[in-house]
């Protein structure tokens, strides 16, 4: 949490105004609508805490401003949206403007250029028809989390095991796989269509994999659930064999099946394959979308077309879609810089912090995460070595 907010989180005054902020959201919005599962979670993390002798900082409250933060939009200045939504649906705690307008400036200079990918493919396009599902996470780079990487894996009594992968202190599903086979993926979808009134994107993940089995089961859970900013979110499924996208911001859900006549319009569907990278082809979605006529719409969309430009140069040479080249085709959309398709650096335009492909079927993943610092040193995640990691002796 300190890396991710810079050097002079240090600073006591600045430390203070931002875990204001942060625990302000939390308290008064984003854990309304946590079930009571996860609000034992944290709290056991920090009666956790406290038992190891971590009495300096509240364990639960550094969970819960990860939580926030990850719930922010892309572009930081659009916060100023959240809290509008916030006049209007006021608590009995009221937030100090110039608070707002501190934590803005603080973040503005190092919250940029945020983007991700996802994608699944299945059917004839794939070894023995199977459905392979991937995320790239473009976020923050360099911070120094990449020295807590983590892989967690859950057992809830009343629910399905399932594992997230990230870092320590991340809690909640960046991406994950459920013991049913069910993935969980997200890409920003920066929307004028906001709040913090709902169920926070990495803890719903959680939730649909904990009580999901099927695509059907996990779209009746979501539809029961309220969204929060603009997100692009994939769900694949083992059972079904097929994945679905959503594009979702706080009053409407779109989904996404395969070869969408919504998307011809515009995109470039293919059958037996969805895909996102950071903007959407939903009608709402194009009317409430922040970055239409920009640079980061530009660049997002010659990611979404490596997607079906991918497929096809598969189909064409009659290349079965195994576990490689899945992970090749997540590799590629991963932010290493101007060219997708080369690892070269210094890496100074990417922002590629963590790159994972599933085979649902097989509980099988293959995760890289970002290494060392500095752009000199730094190694974005797609250009790192992919680590098989095998579910099925622990799910």
């Amino acid at each position: 949490m300190i890396s991710l907010l810079g050097n002079d989180w240090y600073e006591p005054i600045l430390q203070e105004i931002i875990n204001k902020f942060l625990d302000y959201q939390w308290d008064n919005y984003l854990s309304v609508q946590v079930p009571d599962e996860y609000i034992e979670e944290i709290n056991g993390l920090t009666a956790g805490g406290i038992a190891q002798g971590l009495t300096k900082n509240n364990i639960g409250k550094l969970i819960t401003r990860g939580i926030v933060l990850a719930n922010f939009p892309g572009d930081i200045p659009n916060i100023n949206l959240i809290i509008i939504d916030e006049i209007n649906n006021p608590t009995i705690n009221q937030l100090d403007d110039k608070l707002v307008d501190q934590v803005v400036e603080k973040l503005k200079s190092s919250w940029s250029g945020l983007t991700c990918s996802m994608y699944g493919v299945w059917g004839s396009r794939t070894e023995n028809n199977r459905l392979f599902t991937g995320r790239n996470l473009d976020w923050l780079k360099s911070t120094g989390i990449s020295m807590y990487k983590l892989v967690t894996i859950y057992h809830p009594s009343n629910g399905y095991s399932h594992a997230t992968i990230g870092w320590a202190g991340v809690w909640g599903a960046l991406t994950g796989m459920s013991s049913q086979g069910l993935t969980v993926h997200e890409a920003n979808l920066e929307s004028n269509d906001v709040t913090f009134r709902g169920f926070p994107w990495v803890l719903r993940l959680r939730y649909i994999m904990t009580y999901a089995s099927t695509l059907t089961e996990a779209l009746q859970l979501w539809s029961s659930t309220n969204n929060t900013e603009g997100y692009n979110h994939g769900i694949g499924s083992a059972y079904d064999n097929k994945a679905v996208v959503l594009e979702t911001m706080a009053s409407n859900t779109a989904i996404f099946y395969d070869n969408d006549e919504r998307e011809l319009a515009l995109g470039s569907p293919r059958e037996e394959a969805v895909y996102r990278t950071n903007h959407g082809y939903d009608d709402y979605t194009i009317f409430h979308y922040m970055w239409n006529d920009t640079n980061a719409y530009q660049n997002s969309l010659k990611r979404y077309n490596a997607f079906p430009e991918a497929f096809d140069s598969y189909e064409s040479s009659k290349q079965t879609i195994t576990y490689v080249e899945a992970v090749n085709i997540t590799a590629i959309l991963g932010s290493k810089g101007e060219n997708l398709y080369q690892c070269s650096s210094p890496y100074t335009a990417g922002s590629n912090v963590l790159s994972v492909t599933f085979d649902p079927s097989n509980l099988i993943a293959y995760s890289a995460w970002e290494n060392g610092l500095g752009n000199d040193l730094w190694t974005p995640a797609a250009c790192n070595t992919y680590i098989k990691i095998d579910f099925n002796e622990w799910m």
